[in-house]
């Protein structure tokens, strides 16, 4: 059993230069890993989610706005810190679970901030973007922008798939994880619950094919990306997504209530 003081004891002192390391490192990893998929959410869960939010919030105000002062709220601690574009690095990967993150827990102004930030800032991460993170990115951005091109974006994702713009080593990434995501996005922007329904069961199946694991317990077990497909399809169109022990349904749903951003964490008994 994972020790919750230990995993959500990081923001003591100024966050800056931590913010996106503690985001992924814990808050994420706290609500996929420790087999939330089937039971409810605990106050610590749901307090890492809103540090989650708020971290992400700051990081990329932070590194959009490079120079100018930021006071932004973090549990009950208010810090203050220069705008740095060096925290803007960022991979595909890594900014595709943010917005997914924004989806999952309601966060549209968050939502808005990853979508501005975009494809550009990703030629800063260390590791080189192909043509594929910046078409799944596009299409991700198009879908919350109003008078996008959606069906232009949707074809220079595909194209961008083919197996020969795609290195080996992320085939199995790309065509497990990230293209079931679009798959469902699409269908949902589209409004085709069928096609919904089919990309969502195909990309459980493709999700179970990459990690190859039985029980969710054991780790990977939530379908983050699917998700937070699962939870604009609710919103936006009202439909509901098949059981699967990949998904909870209380994130679908909106099941829960997170805490005020400043708020103290929750007490442990």
């Amino acid at each position: 059993m994972f020790d919750e003081k230990e995993k959500l004891d990081y923001t003591r002192g100024e966050p800056k230069g931590r913010m996106v390391s503690d985001f992924s490192n814990q808050c994420l990893h706290l609500i996929i890993n420790n087999n939330l998929v089937r039971q409810e959410p605990t106050e610590l869960v749901l307090a890492a989610a809103r540090d989650g939010l708020d971290l992400l919030c700051a990081h990329y105000h932070l590194a959009m706005q490079p120079g100018e002062l930021h006071i932004y709220s973090i549990r009950e601690g208010v810090f203050r810190s220069i705008g740095d574009s060096r925290l803007g690095a960022a991979t595909m990967q890594i900014w595709l679970t943010h917005v997914c993150m924004t989806l999952a827990f309601r966060d549209f102004d968050a939502l808005g901030l990853m979508c501005e930030f975009g494809a550009p800032q990703l030629n800063m991460a260390g590791a080189k973007p192909d043509r594929f993170d910046f078409a799944l990115v596009e299409l991700v951005k198009g879908a919350f922008r109003s008078g996008a091109d959606l069906p232009k974006l949707v074809e220079a994702l595909t194209l961008a798939a083919a197996p020969d713009n795609i290195e080996p080593p992320r085939r199995r990434y790309v065509y497990n994880l990230y293209l079931p995501f679009a798959d469902t996005l699409i269908a949902i922007l589209n409004g085709d619950q069928a096609h919904y329904e089919r990309a969502f069961i195909a990309g459980i199946e493709a999700h179970y094919a990459h990690y190859n694991v039985e029980e969710p317990e054991l780790g990977h077990g939530m379908a983050f990306f699917l998700t937070a497909a699962a939870s604009l399809a609710y919103d936006q169109q009202g439909w509901t997504c098949p059981e699967t022990p990949y998904v909870p349904q209380w994130i679908v749903k909106k099941d829960f209530t997170l805490p005020m951003t400043g708020a103290p964490l929750p007490t442990l008994d």
